[in-house]
């Protein structure tokens, strides 16, 4: 009996650069760092993993809308070579909405994004992500994304700070209209 086996999920990390320094995050977004891969060579490692017979592509950072035109070039590729479904790790900041309506026209690959989302309190979200607004931006960029029906959920990572937080971002993920809340992991520390 022969397995035939294929490449799951490969991670690529698009750029090191983010909107916010969460307290958490291993990365310790911010900037870019020296020795990023080029978009050429993030695009010769998603054409090997294609040719593995890649079946989904998760992208994240940082925060690949920090690189929205590779980001999209990334996904348009995959999409090309028959990759069925992909996941974009953000932070789902942005104050110009155009990422939606270019992540929505992808067809038929089944797009979806996932936004880290700490709090439904501002002053505990914010203080983890060391972006004052944090939460507002993320809340109008998720409440734009269920207008416009494109797939975007939230990952709660649970910590110190925000440790009795999570019954109330569900209530606030229901309100706004959010499919799926996933608990990464809980933190020790944070």
């Amino acid at each position: 009996m022969t397995v035939e086996l294929r490449l799951e999920e490969p991670i690529l990390e698009v750029t090191n650069a983010c909107h916010h320094r969460c307290i958490h995050c291993s990365t310790n977004g911010g900037l870019t760092i020296p020795g990023e891969l080029t978009q050429q060579e993030r695009l010769r490692v998603l054409n090997e993993a294609c040719d593995l017979r890649l079946f989904e592509l998760r992208l994240l950072g940082g925060d690949p809308l920090f690189r929205l035109d590779e980001t999209v070039e990334l996904l348009a590729e995959a999409n090309a070579r028959g990759v069925q479904k992909a996941l974009v790790y953000t932070s789902a900041v942005e104050s110009d909405f155009g990422w939606l309506g270019a992540f929505a026209s992808f067809s038929p690959i089944k797009l979806s994004a996932e936004a880290s989302i700490y709090s439904a309190r501002a002053s505990v979200h914010d203080a983890i992500t060391f972006n004052k607004g944090s939460l507002d931006r993320l809340l109008a960029n998720s409440y734009e994304a269920v207008r416009v029906g494109f797939d975007l959920n939230w990952n709660f990572v649970w910590m110190k700070p925000n440790f009795y937080d999570l019954e109330s971002v569900m209530a606030l993920a229901a309100e706004v209209g959010i499919k799926r809340v996933r608990v990464l992991r809980l933190m020790l520390n944070g």
